[in-house]
């Protein structure tokens, strides 16, 4: 593997990690921000609000609620598919953003993560004979990372909104 492919390999797995973090920051926010009012009132006039989704979550369904008290309390970290779950109930999440996200989390999972084989550690990887790790592929990676600031200010909006629905003023 070329020294550009090293940086290059080195670098999506930084950036898929980033965009997890970055993800998990905007559930955080979510769930401080409105994970706590307490089913007391609707956000939405005429339409519920869409923390009360449920998620299927080791072997029982847990309300989305119950995921935001235990983010807030510091109990859980939620996994990967719980943000690209949780975050469509607030905001659309771009089909083709969706799937680079989950391309990201894919490569850097095979990579990141190592096995043993016969007393040995081994660092997965991707076939030798297969061009992995390109200049479109990394462009592709900073794409992503360009696009959570926008979806993190659409979150903030729609959070702002029902927040002024709910309460009837502007803060």
């Amino acid at each position: 593997m070329s020294a550009g492919a090293i940086a290059r390999k080195y670098a999506i797995i930084t950036i898929g990690t980033l965009a997890e973090a970055y993800l998990s920051g905007v559930v955080e926010y979510i769930a401080r921000e409105c994970g706590n009012c307490g089913n007391s009132k609707e956000c939405l006039a005429k339409k519920k609000c869409p923390a009360k989704k449920r998620r299927k979550g080791r072997g029982n369904y847990t309300d989305i609620r119950e995921l935001f008290e235990k983010v807030n309390d510091k109990e859980e970290m939620l996994t990967f598919n719980d943000l690209l779950m949780i975050i469509p109930q607030f905001v659309e999440i771009d089909g083709s953003l969706r799937e680079e996200l989950e391309r990201l989390r894919e490569i850097r999972n095979h990579i990141h993560v190592q096995y043993i084989e016969k007393d040995k550690v081994r660092v997965r990887d991707y076939d030798k004979n297969k061009s992995r790790y390109t200049l479109k592929e990394y462009n592709k990676a900073i794409a992503v990372l360009r696009q959570l600031p926008a979806l993190f200010e659409r979150i903030i909006h729609t959070l702002e909104q029902y927040r002024v629905k709910k309460t009837g003023k502007e803060e």
